[in-house]
């Protein structure tokens, strides 16, 4: 017996099948208007792409619902693309593997059968009731995965001591004694992990028990029982018509009737697969094998003819970093059955530790010099070969090499180089088990294409990356030219504007009311050239020059109180209250924007307020927040309150209704509060609306002992 555990994870992409539904589902991808019926009924004729499918839609990549009923939906919802890939991949590895022409025969008898239990299931479905059809057919067709996986992990040991031809019993029992387990076990345990919300998992684990225990079971669970009865069982007719008699009440009759029309039904696939008309199930295997050579060779070029690239890449553009390890991640997990990776990244002198998905921080303190260090990392860095601890002592292994098992809770990990032309530009340390790294000796080939097409990935998406960043710097650069050249210009009637109210508050030096509204009217118009020389640094934020005013608070609050009163709250027969902290001492801020933040505030709360409507803006000095001294500006109303809509997007640039609106009001306002290091935050009901403002209580350096 061998001493080993099965590896149930790695099922699926340890399966071979039969060339001939390879060759025929790619060569429908060559057609234009190939549609998802058509694709799905030559799909669910192989039990291993369909493995492969229902596995990949149900891990964390894809899944996005709670049932699985039809293979068709899965197609739809993985898209052609992606099953492109899997099919192609499927082909890619059955040629490069080493064991596949000694298997033909008995892969072809496991294909036949399970095409035929997959038939017979779902007629039983139709004619006892049971929904989904296609949850009983699928079951059917994936009840020898596991032998299947067995024969691909044993073919010399499984060829020479099992008759494939045997019933399912008679082969688990010698499976049980060879290897620790049974192909009902190995696949049941494997589709435990997709995982499916079905009861599908259990009609495989219990499908060779003795058929009393199983007439309480689930209809889908009797069901597979005696569809796999049917499809191994023609001289043991009284056995089977016992068993449909117990388990659905049907009479031995209507039972070989239905076997009679399901097996020409699969007899006809054959035929309309190899040209061979079919007989029992080694009669139909020996169709397949007779014409293996010929589809292998078929499927060989039709591999070559998409090419290495195609294969590994659906051509769907280029990929940013995170998408091209999204990509290699689903690559092995499909292909190899291996599901936890970490990345090395390499720098001029050292490998460095990659923490791609923000969930392993210390992984990027990991740094291994290059000329040094003896860490198998470095060797697969410095040779481009693929390593693996298990081929080391304990003992030998580096520090560092330990440190990384530790990181990734591995027994052991192999490193691959993901390589580009020559030199690997990231080493993936993968964890595998023994029985994981066993199965790869076959497929290091295979492992090493897919490492080559990441690695090229990974640098095309660099060169793409620093051809955007060129492409917006000179977009850039066109727009900041255009900002200083609008700023210019507009500064011109500016000027004018000034010079002539200049001229206009000498003639109104004995009305001392005219002549402070003319002040403020000069300051605003100040306050906009300001803003309009902002313009040329708007493109270059870390360029913008950060002014610093000794500003009281208060006084700007009262000044544009008395602005926006006759100006903007009398017309709309509104009232703006001031409640002043009078102890708010003069603070080190910038006067333009702080008075921005208020007026676009204030101007919004207005617009939003029926008529007779009240706002109040408050000051309060002296609060401590997250150990921070700030001091605080409050602005309410009693307004509706905003909309859901708007407040989900409050702070974000919107679409302005309103005429000479540019929807950017509050967007301007968080921008600024940011660069004051402050803080906004807003609450909002039917009574009303509330800005709250945090703003650095930093004091002139005269004040500041006097205040402290």
């Amino acid at each position: 017996m061998i001493d080993s555990q099965p590896e149930h994870s790695a099922v699926a992409s340890q399966t071979l099948t039969i060339p001939h539904i390879l060759f025929k589902i790619i060569r429908l991808f060559e057609q234009p208007d190939v549609d998802f019926a058509t694709l799905a009924d030559t799909i669910r004729q192989d039990p291993v792409i369909t493995a492969r499918i229902i596995k990949l839609a149900n891990s964390v990549y894809f899944r996005q619902w709670s049932e699985i009923t039809q293979l068709k939906q899965l197609l739809v919802v993985l898209g052609l693309d992606t099953v492109r890939q899997i099919t192609l991949l499927s082909a890619t590895e059955q040629i490069f593997s080493q064991v596949q022409p000694q298997l033909s025969r008995p892969v072809s008898i496991m294909w036949y059968r399970s095409l035929f239990c997959a038939q017979l299931s779902e007629e039983l479905a139709e004619l006892v009731g049971h929904t989904p059809k296609e949850e009983a057919y699928l079951t059917g067709l994936l009840h020898r995965l596991g032998q299947l996986s067995l024969l691909c992990r044993h073919p010399q040991q499984y060829q020479e001591q099992i008759d494939i031809t045997k019933t399912l019993e008679q082969i688990e029992s010698l499976e049980r004694h060879l290897f620790d387990t049974t192909s009902s076990a190995t696949a049941s345990a494997e589709m435990r992990q997709w995982p499916l919300h079905s009861f599908m998992c259990d009609a495989i684990a219990f499908q060779t028990l003795p058929i009393e225990q199983l007439t309480d079971a689930t209809p889908l669970v009797r069901m597979q029982a005696l569809g796999r009865l049917l499809s191994e069982s023609t001289d043991n007719a009284p056995c089977v018509a016992r068993a449909a008699n117990l388990l659905f009440g049907l009479n031995a009759d209507v039972v070989e009737l239905l076997r009679q029309r399901v097996k020409e039904k699969t007899d006809a696939m054959v035929c309309s697969l190899t040209g061979i008309d079919g007989g029992e199930d080694a009669d139909a295997a020996e169709g397949f094998v007779s014409s293996h050579d010929h589809f292998q060779q078929l499927l060989h070029q039709q591999v070559q003819q998409h090419s290495v690239t195609n294969v590994l890449n659906n051509g769907t553009g280029p990929e940013n970093k995170s998408a091209a390890f999204t990509r290699l991640r689903r690559d092995l997990h499909l292909l190899f059955g291996l599901d936890h990776l970490c990345l090395l990244k390499t720098e001029s002198d050292h490998l460095q530790g990659y923490d791609d998905l923000g969930c392993n921080p210390q992984l990027a303190r990991i740094t291994l010099p290059l000329d040094n260090s003896t860490s198998l990392a470095v060797q697969t860095f410095h040779h481009s070969v693929i390593h693996c601890s298990l081929d080391f002592c304990p003992e030998d292994l580096s520090i560092a090499d330990r440190q990384l098992h530790h990181l990734m809770d591995a027994d052991a990990l192999c490193f691959i180089p993901l390589p580009h032309r020559v030199q690997p530009t990231f080493i993936a340390a993968v964890r595998v088990t023994k029985a994981q790294w066993q199965d790869l000796q076959s497929k290091k080939p295979f492992l090493a294409m897919a490492a080559q097409s990441t690695g090229e990935r990974l640098v095309h998406s660099h060169h793409h990356s620093l051809q955007t960043q060129q492409q917006r710097r000179t977009e850039d650069d066109e727009r900041h030219l255009q900002l200083r050249s609008a700023a210019h210009e507009i500064n011109n009637p500016l000027s004018i504007i000034n010079n002539y109210l200049f001229l206009l508050a000498q003639k109104l030096d004995n009305d001392p009311q005219a002549a402070a509204h003319m002040t403020i009217i000069q300051e605003e118009m100040a306050r906009v050239g300001t803003m309009v020389s902002g313009l040329k640094h708007l493109m270059n934020p870390e360029q913008t020059p950060r002014t610093s005013d000794t500003v009281d608070v208060n006084d700007v609050i009262e000044r544009l109180h008395a602005l926006l009163t006759q100006s903007m709250y009398k017309p709309r027969q509104q009232t703006l209250h001031l409640e002043l902290d009078r102890s708010l001492p003069p603070v080190q801020c910038c006067g333009s924007s702080l008075k921005q933040i208020l007026v676009n505030l204030l101007k919004n709360a207005a617009e939003a307020l029926p008529p007779q409507g009240d706002i109040w803006l408050t000051t309060r000095d002296n609060l401590y927040k997250n150990g921070q001294h700030f001091f605080e500006i409050n602005l309410c109303d009693n307004g509706p309150g905003l909309p859901r809509e708007v407040f989900n997007r409050l702070f974000q640039p919107v679409t302005s209704n309103k005429e000479g609106h540019s929807g950017l009001g509050l967007t301007i306002v968080k921008k600024l509060v940011d660069q004051m290091e402050g803080e906004i935050s807003c609450s909002s009901s039917a009574s009303g609306t509330r800005f709250q403002l945090l703003l650095p209580r930093s004091l002139p350096e005269r004040s500041e002992q006097s205040h402290a």
